[in-house]
């Protein structure tokens, strides 16, 4: 859990800077977000890897690394909900306004921005974004934590270690 919270307080970090540098689009930001959220999980299963006397299952490299992304992207939710509800709900009619100007630069009809936009405005609201952020986040957890738990799996030779009879 400890390095749940550290992830949710680094990525609230890099969002709360890179919102008010107005930092929106681009590889940058997305890598960014990518490194804290990777580093964090990979440092949490190797303390549980450390702390479970080296050896770690597949399994349990998963779990842990998933329990770390949805602690981290729980209270990434709440952030995300919390900025564009009351610190800038401003940022949020950017975004839309941004989305808007990309469809024209792309050639689409008249129509076609008119319903995309009828959509975007539906799920821009902070509350979605704040649910969005948390099953987008936990879903990249998931795929790390494979990623990452395949890697540092270590089983363990004796499971059921000096049992007596």
């Amino acid at each position: 859990m400890n390095y749940g919270a550290m992830l949710g307080l680094s990525a609230m970090s890099v969002m709360f800077v890179l919102q008010i540098l107005k930092i929106r689009e681009g590889i940058a930001p997305q890598l960014l977000f990518l490194v804290v959220f990777v580093s964090f999980i990979v440092l949490g299963s190797i303390n549980y890897r450390k702390n479970n006397n080296e050896f770690m299952s597949y399994g349990q490299g998963v779990g842990q690394g998933v329990l770390v992304s949805l602690f981290g992207s729980i209270l990434l939710g709440f952030f995300t909900y919390a900025f564009f509800k009351f610190a800038s709900p401003e940022s949020l009619q950017e975004i839309i306004d941004m989305t808007e100007s990309k469809l024209e630069d792309q050639g689409l009809s008249e129509d076609q921005i008119e319903m995309t936009m009828k959509m975007q405005t539906k799920i821009m609201t902070p509350g979605i974004m704040g649910i969005i952020t948390i099953f987008t986040y936990v879903f990249l957890g998931l795929i790390v934590s494979l990623i990452t738990a395949a890697i540092l799996k270590k089983e363990n030779p004796n499971p059921f270690g000096n049992m007596d009879n």
